[in-house]
């Protein structure tokens, strides 16, 4: 081989290993940009946790709001129903109101 042909081989390996560097380093940029994007196992398992953590919470606060609202819902029936005169009431007042009635008006309408 002469110089001349080592010197173009040379140069044919120097630009494929010019090229190979350039690739090598794109492919480093590439995974860094990639690893910001992802978490690790124990910050995932911590978020998760605390996502359950508030699944719970939320549940147990929706829990008590429940039975808050049926213990009011309950007193409030109980005293609508304790204010709400039974129905004998409210007919011994037409009765009377009636009788009233005819005691001041049955004379005038009998004529006596």
């Amino acid at each position: 081989m002469t110089d001349d042909d080592l010197r173009e081989t040379l140069a044919v390996v120097v630009s494929r290993i010019s090229g190979l560097s350039d690739d090598v380093g794109e492919m480093r940029r590439e995974l860094r940009e990639d690893r910001r994007e992802y978490v690790t196992q124990s910050v995932w398992l911590q978020r998760n946790a605390l996502v359950d953590q508030r699944f719970t919470s939320q549940g147990r606060e929706i829990g008590d709001l429940r039975a808050q609202l049926q213990t009011k819902t309950a007193e409030l029936r109980a005293e609508v129903n304790g204010r709400r005169a039974p129905w004998w009431s409210v007919a011994a007042v037409l009765v009377s109101a009636l009788a009233l009635g005819w005691a001041i008006l049955g004379p005038a309408v009998s004529g006596g």
